[in-house]
């Protein structure tokens, strides 16, 4: 269950929304910074759990960990539903507290693009992979939308979502480069499979933009350690594309690097 959820994913995101109440938004009573923050893991999860659901011979080809491969299907089909339907409840129960009832329909919208995105999208070449960078994106400044939040901190959590963008774009297209065999057997036609060399240059070309967003990131703050931390994130960045420039065959170590990149990015905002 817990590698089906994704837990060192959800992990990070626990993570960063704890530093966020912590440093940014103290002020917003616990109990509704809480519902959000749940609702938002246990829709994640569902879409993990359901990712899995709809990847089980993709995934048998890549000879990848899939929870409906080790456990059978069964009723554990309904399990990503569970947490889809609990995840809006509880999103509710936060927008009632917050009296923003109608932007319900943006945690449904959320459910429904993850839905169609395990159904079909990912089979798609660039789309599905945008839609993954997009919902990314918006689990780390969806707290703009709700909350009442310096503009000083409000940049930084802004251009921090468009780091995770880039980077979560390029971890998505790498993914799909690595899993061209089992892609392609399962009928796939994803940028990997139809143009890999258009997805490398985007790569490259993504991870130049990271680059400079981390570079203007460094350079609108003054604080010393953040900037030191932050530094860091742009001296991966730069790695990865010397990486890609020498060694475009072997892409697995860029998949860790991103992580890497997204698990220091978020670290930073403490040192804020």
């Amino acid at each position: 269950m817990l590698k089906g959820i994704r837990i060192v994913n959800l992990f990070l995101v626990l993570f960063f929304y704890i530093i966020v109440y912590l440093k940014i938004i103290p002020h917003v009573d616990f109990q509704t910074f809480a519902l959000l923050l749940v609702s938002t893991l246990l829709i994640m999860a569902g879409g993990n759990l359901e990712n899995d659901l709809f990847d089980l011979q993709t995934d048998r080809f890549n000879r990848k960990t899939n929870f409906y491969l080790e456990t059978g299907t069964g009723s554990a089909r309904l399990l990503p539903y569970f947490f889809y339907a609990t995840g809006l409840v509880i999103a509710y129960l936060f927008l009632h507290q917050i009296n923003r009832n109608g932007w319900i329909f943006y945690f449904a919208s959320v459910v429904i693009l993850l839905t169609n995105y395990n159904r079909s999208l990912k089979q798609a070449p660039f789309i599905g992979n945008i839609v993954v960078a997009a919902l990314s994106m918006l689990s780390v400044v969806q707290f703009l939308f709700f909350f009442d939040i310096l503009p000083y901190y409000a940049e930084i959590i802004g251009m921090l979502g468009m780091l995770i963008f880039c980077v979560n774009l390029n971890r998505e297209l790498v993914k799909d480069l690595l899993d061209r065999k089992g892609d392609r057997r399962s009928g796939y036609h994803t940028l990997g499979i139809i143009h890999p060399g258009i997805a490398f240059q985007i790569v490259f070309f993504l991870s130049i933009l990271a680059t400079a967003i981390s570079l203007f990131i460094v350079f609108s703050v003054d604080n010393l350690y953040f900037t030191i931390l932050f530094f860091m994130v742009t001296l991966l960045q730069l790695f990865g594309i010397l990486y890609l420039f020498r060694r475009k065959k072997s892409l697995s170590l860029l998949k860790n690097l991103y992580k890497w990149i997204i698990f220091i990015g978020i670290t930073s905002v403490m040192l804020l």
